[in-house]
């Protein structure tokens, strides 16, 4: 019998992958409004967070994340 109340969860980003995006912030060069296409996972919203929020420059200092459903990640097998 499958079990079909077994939780599907989103992995969020890991301790490690918080610091790194930290540590590899890099200039955005040009106007940024504030909005960002990120996919349905949880982290991909921590990470544009995590990149974007210090480069804003609208004038409520707002960060948009607009969710994409057509956004997916893709496993190639080698």
């Amino acid at each position: 019998m499958k079990n079909y109340f077994k939780k599907n969860t989103d992995p969020s980003l890991s301790l490690w992958g918080t610091l790194t995006g930290l540590s590899l912030n890099k200039k955005i060069e040009g106007k940024f409004e504030g909005r960002v296409y990120v996919s349905c996972l949880i982290r991909t919203w921590i990470t544009a967070i995590i990149k974007f929020l210090p480069f804003i420059k609208n004038k409520n200092n707002d960060l948009t994340l607009v969710i994409s459903p057509y956004i997916k990640e893709h496993h190639f097998k080698i």
